[in-house]
């Protein structure tokens, strides 16, 4: 599990706020299934069709995970991903009838 520290406010014993240090578990953006590792990149709480069908990448063992979110760390900083960032912000959840 991998943390980091965030600043937040709380009420101390007389209601009055004062600032403290949270650790806060920071959402792997690969797991495992069947034997293989698949690698998630989310936006938001959207998830990304990364190559407009598939929302992951799949890759034989955990270490070419890191070359996987290497590779996508490239593309989001070369606008690669731009497009597809945009078409997941722009899709409306549908309520059923």
């Amino acid at each position: 599990m991998y943390t980091v520290t965030k600043k937040s406010f709380v009420k101390d014993a007389d209601g009055k706020p004062i600032k403290v240090d949270k650790e806060i578990e920071v959402k792997h953006w690969f797991f495992e299934t069947d034997n293989k590792w698949f690698v998630q990149r989310k936006y938001g709480t959207k998830v990304l069709l990364l190559n407009g069908k598939d929302n992951a990448v799949s890759v034989a063992n955990i270490k070419d995970v890191a070359n996987v979110l290497r590779t996508l760390q490239t593309a989001v900083e070369n606008g690669e991903l731009d497009t597809v960032i945009e078409t997941a912000m722009s899709k409306k959840s549908v309520t059923p009838a």
